[in-house]
């Protein structure tokens, strides 16, 4: 029986195997001295709390970050349809629509948000463009999503460049019993099917889920709808036209979680979503189909002992990445398999003013056609002359040790905290990453915070491929949160934050990699609720950035000139384009209304200042600008429970206000979402 290439390079880290040894035996250890206390990490008790910050459970306002919690009762009751539309309604968040799925942007900066599922990384090295924050995520199964912006590398490692967001699941005591929800949706067409079951019996407790979406895509039709013929060569000009029609996108998924007397922690999640889209040529009317594969998905297991003033935990996950993008008939996929184990010790210090977190972990990483050059597809598509794309992929494999520690010291009326962490990675230059802050509580109205933190970002596959000690793309963050809380009636705060990137990278559809750049990123960050009434709460939110530092600077080859017996000498062409922050300014503007006990509504009105793309046009030489107007958008939403026994209704408008803008495509500008109305059934039995 053939070795599997996954298993083979594993058998030459003699470092993984003591871990896996020491985990192994965390384990048994763990199972017969079980745990005589309880976390709020399993037990759920406070919604508001969160995990992320110090890895242990605290609210929100005493984590050492900038942080906030989402919970479920706010998603149902602004009848929230996916992560990247809650994670919008935050300040600082900026979410683009795009063809092959949204693109999150934090403080200025895209792509650089760790997300997280029950605290494994959703994301893969392989790749910086997918995030689960569109329907491959079903949010009817979210317990609350925890936020935090800011770097966060020093206990989650890299990728927590910008911020953290991780979605914490239902459990069965959530449940306690089986939901059956219905979506119905136009003009997208869109069909939802989920079903959950979960219960708690004391010492066991299960959830499980799974869901089934269908959605028509933005546009549909297009004109080339071949490329390649029979043979595998492409096709003349004229045979690769036609009249095609997208299919429609599908994504389903299926997730569990069982917790055995609060210290044994088991979970899992399958995904896999197949989203169509169409895109078109900048330099034509030419547009021709696109699909993209994501199937996730990742198996966890964390065990927990706590002792007196002293908490052990071993962590340990499993999660493969298999994605395949296709443009016509050319399709081109890679697979990262990555596996990780780690323990943490915390420790209670000077009668429990002290918290001292030490942990160590390591990460392997297998990766299976990463791609590490492709040329510019359109250029093919739509020449005349018989191109054969060429798409080069490699197989690479990464490995990560990492040591951290995080001390928070309590006084009467201020938290302090310090940490450090260090990486040991295979293919860049090691690094540490720190975090310094303070957490005053100035009275029992006001509240302030100052964070400052650094980050790092693993290298694209590009930059990988045949090199080593490479500089990774670097954060400094500097942020103060000044809070005030009047009781529930009235809250404020204002976040003032500074970003440095260093060693930034940008990606380009044509141009590929940008050269290393150094950015400053600046705002301030205002949020604020107030109810006037016990059934009236009224929020608003709002982000202005700004940015410096120089143009991203490109350069790549498209031609060779060849001459008589001599070697091809490529032709380069270069070109520097603005970098990209998406929109400089935003704010959200909202109310939720609850008339009666078992009848919620809710509105909310977004507004971002139009934002700016290039596009290099290959015959004319030069890069264009298209900008894209300001946009208004209003959302209505309306949630009434128990219409019918255990039976509940919600009924969601999304962008009443403006359905014909455009955000910036791949390769050209392209419409956006438009209305849509959605009607949704949920029945608890």
């Amino acid at each position: 029986m053939a070795k599997s290439p996954f298993i083979k390079p594993l058998s030459r880290l003699p470092a993984l195997h003591v871990l896996i040894c020491l985990l192994a035996t965390f384990f048994c250890w763990l199972q017969i001295c079980q745990a005589t206390e309880t976390s709020l990490f399993f037990v759920g008790e406070d919604l508001s709390v969160l995990t992320i910050a110090s890895r242990r459970a605290e609210t929100a306002q005493d984590a050492p970050a900038v942080a906030q919690v989402i919970t479920r009762e706010e998603l149902e009751k602004r009848g929230v349809k996916t992560l990247g539309e809650a994670l919008s309604m935050l300040p600082g968040f900026f979410i683009a629509p795009r063809e092959r799925g949204s693109q999150p942007y934090l403080r200025g900066n895209a792509d650089s948000i760790l997300f997280l599922y029950d605290s494994v990384p959703l994301t893969s090295d392989s790749t910086k463009s997918i995030h689960p924050i569109d329907e491959e995520l079903d949010i009817n199964q979210i317990d609350h999503v925890e936020v935090i912006r800011g770097p966060g590398s020093v206990l989650w490692g890299p990728d927590a460049l910008t911020g953290i967001v991780n979605i914490v699941p239902r459990q069965g005591r959530d449940v306690e019993g089986a939901e059956l929800y219905l979506e119905g949706g136009s003009p997208d067409r869109k069909t939802k099917l989920s079903l959950s079951a979960g219960k708690n019996f004391g010492l066991v407790e299960g959830f499980l889920s799974l869901s089934a979406t269908r959605q028509r895509p933005l546009a549909r039709t297009f004109n080339i709808v071949r490329y390649l013929g029979e043979n595998g060569k492409p096709l003349p000009f004229e045979q690769r036209f036609g009249q095609g029609s997208s299919d429609d996108s599908k994504y389903l998924e299926a997730i569990f979680n069982i917790n055995y007397s609060n210290w044994l922690h088991l979970s899992g999640r399958w995904a896999n979503g197949h989203r169509y889209f169409v895109v078109a040529d900048p330099e034509s009317d030419l547009s021709w189909e696109g699909r993209r594969k994501t199937p996730f998905r990742f198996i966890r297991i964390e065990a927990q002992k706590t002792s007196g003033f002293s908490s052990f935990r071993a962590n340990a996950y499993y999660n493969q990445l298999n994605y395949e993008d296709r443009e016509v008939d050319i399709s081109w996929g890679q697979r990262s398999h990555v596996a990780y184990g780690e323990i943490l010790y915390d420790r209670e210090l000077w009668k429990s003013r002290g918290l001292l977190t030490l942990g160590a972990g390591y990460r392997y990483n297998w990766l299976k056609d990463a791609v590490a050059a492709k040329r510019f597809l359109p250029g093919f598509i739509n020449s005349e002359f018989q191109f054969f794309p060429d798409i080069e992929q490699r197989d690479f494999e990464t490995s990560l040790l990492s040591t951290f520690a995080q001390y928070q010291h309590h006084f009467t009326n201020m938290n302090i905290w310090a940490g450090v962490r260090f990486d040991d990675h295979s293919q860049y230059r090691s690094t540490f990453s720190h975090t310094l802050g303070l957490n005053y509580k100035i009275n029992m109205e006001w509240r302030l915070k100052l964070v400052y933190g650094t980050a790092f970002r693993t290298p694209y596959n590009q930059q990988f491929i045949g090199k080593g000690n490479l500089d990774p793309e670097e954060i400094r963050n500097l942020s103060a949160e000044l809070t005030y809380k009047a009781f529930d009636k009235v809250t404020f705060s204002v976040v003032p934050f500074w970003n440095k990137i260093k060693n930034h990278i940008q990606e380009d559809p044509y141009g590929g990699l940008s050269k290393p750049s150094t950015q400053n990123i600046y705002g301030v960050e205002l949020a604020s609720s107030y109810s006037p009434l016990n059934w009236l709460r009224i929020w608003a939110n709002a982000t202005i950035l700004n940015h410096d530092g120089p143009d991203e600077f490109f350069r790549r080859s498209d031609t060779s000139i060849i001459l008589p017996g001599q070697p091809p000498i490529p032709v380069f062409t270069s070109w520097s384009q603005p970098y990209d922050s998406g929109t400089k300014s935003m704010f959200n503007l909202g109310a939720v209304l609850n008339p009666l006990d078992k009848l919620s509504l809710a509105a909310r009105l977004q507004y971002f200042r139009g934002t700016k793309s290039y596009y290099f046009i290959r015959h004319l030489r030069e890069t264009i600008q298209a900008k894209s107007r300001d946009v208004w958008l209003l959302d209505l939403a309306i949630t009434a429970r128990d219409i019918w026994p255990n039976m509940d209704l919600t009924f969601a408008i999304k962008n009443s206000l403006d359905s014909d803008y455009k955000f910036p495509g791949t390769y050209s500008s392209t419409k956006a979402p438009g209305f849509r109305a959605y009607l949704g059934l949920r029945y608890h039995f």
